[in-house]
């Protein structure tokens, strides 16, 4: 619980938010961890990139030709 109370924020409504990157409750007596934060999509990020640079490549090329 201390590990709770250390990694979260207040934020202007009021709200508590939590900081950390895992979160984690006592069930029993089994201490269940879960991770808070989803896992980054690099790929979809570079894919997007790809595509503009192909766009950009395109366009300088038409400009090129004429």
């Amino acid at each position: 619980m201390t590990y709770k109370h250390k990694t979260h924020a207040v934020d202007s409504n009021g709200r508590v938010i939590s900081n950390a990157d895992v979160d984690f409750y006592i069930d029993d007596d089994i201490v269940c961890v879960v991770e808070s934060k989803p896992a980054k999509r690099y790929g979809d990020y570079f894919l997007r990139q790809i595509v503009k640079l192909e766009g950009v490549i395109n366009d300088m090329d038409r400009v090129k030709l004429e």
